[in-house]
């Protein structure tokens, strides 16, 4: 299946989750691309991990340029006050930014590895989860996407699977989204 193909199907199977795709094509400034998006969608308080490919694309620089307020996690060496303070700060955050192990392309969905302290309230708490991978990172099927994690990936402690925004139809039956985490979800890929 050519990349094209992939990107179709990883939409649909997305758009049947209410969650969105955007793929950043080769030569373009991921970067800006990122931090438009944010705009777009009128964030002003922005949450991130630590993760690698978050830095490389000097996205936490990027936030501060663009006058963002940025919520950066927690030293690991937090007292339970600080990583109590950056919990409520995240629930009042607009967007979150995380990167993920892998995605399903036949699901929509996302391994997010254990990170530490808390780092996975980021995908959770804020608004609008943003979650930022390579090409690469998709994998067919969930079945593929853990193997590659076990062959490969950091496995100690707890992943988790996300796909798409909160939902629930516990009160009279009737979805609603973010109840019980993001309203809304972005993968953003990226096609170098």
């Amino acid at each position: 299946m050519n990349t094209l193909d992939r990107f179709a199907r990883l939409r649909a199977a997305l758009a049947d989750v209410d969650a969105h795709l955007v793929v950043i094509g080769a030569g373009r400034d991921a970067t800006a691309a990122i931090v438009n998006l944010l705009a777009e969608e009128g964030a002003r308080r922005v949450a991130l991990t630590n993760e690698p490919l978050l830095y490389e694309l000097a996205l936490p620089d990027a936030l501060y340029d663009a006058k963002l307020e940025r919520i950066d996690p927690p030293a690991m060496n937090a007292s339970w006050d600080d990583i109590n303070a950056w919990r409520e700060a995240l629930a009042r955050a607009d967007a979150g930014l995380t990167s993920a192990f892998g995605i399903a392309e036949e699901t929509g969905s996302m391994l997010l590895p254990p990170l530490a302290p808390d780092q996975r309230a980021v995908s959770l708490l804020p608004l609008h989860h943003i979650a930022v991978l390579r090409a690469g990172q998709i994998a067919p099927d969930v079945g593929r996407l853990v193997e590659r994690w076990a062959d490969g990936g950091d496995t100690d402690g707890s992943a988790v699977f996300v796909t798409g925004p909160s939902r629930t139809a516990d009160i009279e039956k009737e979805l609603v989204l973010g109840a019980h985490g993001p309203q809304r979800v972005t993968v953003v890929v990226l096609d170098d």
